[in-house]
């Protein structure tokens, strides 16, 4: 993490404040690391068995507003797309999402510090759901 009076994670090539990085799920034999994040660039990092659960994870935890979209929006794209509409379902409440900006990436473990990833391991032992 970086020292200053807004402090960042580290995970592979991209920086987080510590609130955007769930582990909640972080489980060496069974769970990833996955990045999201849509146009502008990553929005969170999340703990998780598969990159779907990984989108429900971000999504309830309301770090994904970067892709939420408005009801005007949603009709308008199935309307023109119908079932191929770009948008996702997210969250416990399959919430519509924008599809077409977003992406998501899993970090190898390699591309995290030693430091950093004892550090998440501290925290979720002591029943910490971020950083």
């Amino acid at each position: 993490m970086k020292h200053s009076s807004n402090p960042q994670v580290k995970i592979g090539e991209f920086f987080f404040p510590p609130k955007r990085v769930l582990i909640r799920w972080l489980d060496p034999g069974y769970s990833k690391l996955y990045v999201i994040g849509n146009e502008y660039g990553a929005l969170c990092a999340v703990w998780q068995r598969n990159e779907q659960d990984a989108l429900d994870e971000a999504w309830n935890a309301d770090l994904l507003k970067g892709l939420a979209i408005d009801e005007k929006y949603y009709k308008e794209l199935i309307a023109e797309y119908g079932d191929n509409a770009p948008v996702m379902y997210l969250g416990n409440a399959s919430e519509p999402a924008d599809a077409e900006h977003a992406w998501i990436t899993k970090i190898p473990r390699t591309q995290i510090s030693d430091r950093l990833y004892a550090i998440m391991l501290a925290a979720y032992d002591r029943g910490r759901n971020t950083l």
